[in-house]
């Protein structure tokens, strides 16, 4: 919710109406060409920020959800990676360091033999950090949905 009090996020937010609505592309100047005399222009402008601020607010469900999948998919897969990375190298039987317990086998094998811990060259896995990466733009729906509706199950089908 910080971010609500950032007025960049305002100040885009407002940008993105103004391009949505059209105004300044002349689709008002269109529309309005082709109104009879008597019509009630306000009313049509209030119902066309009506259906545009639902529309924004319908489209962004899936968006949020597949950028929310996307950087814990690609969260998950490094906590993977980094956990088969200390049971290769300590001789750990598989299932003793689960998603759940890494962060407290991790401290425990780094505070034991800092140097061999070191020396993997283990990620950082951080979701919120995964959240902040979002792409923007078109890299956001050429590159990233395809690559998270990619890795969904059942994509394949």
């Amino acid at each position: 919710l910080e971010v609500l009090k950032n007025p960049r996020v305002w100040l885009d937010a407002s940008t993105q109406i103004f391009y949505s609505l059209g105004l300044g592309f002349g689709g008002m100047m269109a529309f309005s060409s082709y109104n009879p005399d008597r019509n009630d222009c306000e009313r049509d402008a209030v119902t066309i920020a009506c259906i545009n601020s639902a529309t924004s607010l319908f489209a962004s469900i899936p968006i949020f959800s597949i950028l929310g999948f996307k950087a814990t998919t690609a969260f998950t897969g490094c906590l993977d990676g980094n956990i088969l990375k200390l049971t290769n190298e300590f001789d750990l039987a598989e299932g003793n360091v689960t998603r759940d317990s890494y962060h407290v086998a991790l401290a425990s094998l780094n505070s034991t033999w800092p140097q061999r811990v070191h020396s993997l060259g283990m990620l950082t896995c951080n979701l919120q950090q995964n959240l902040n990466q979002a792409a923007s733009g078109t890299g956001l729906v050429f590159i990233v949905f395809t690559e998270a509706i990619l890795s969904m199950p059942g994509s394949q089908v």
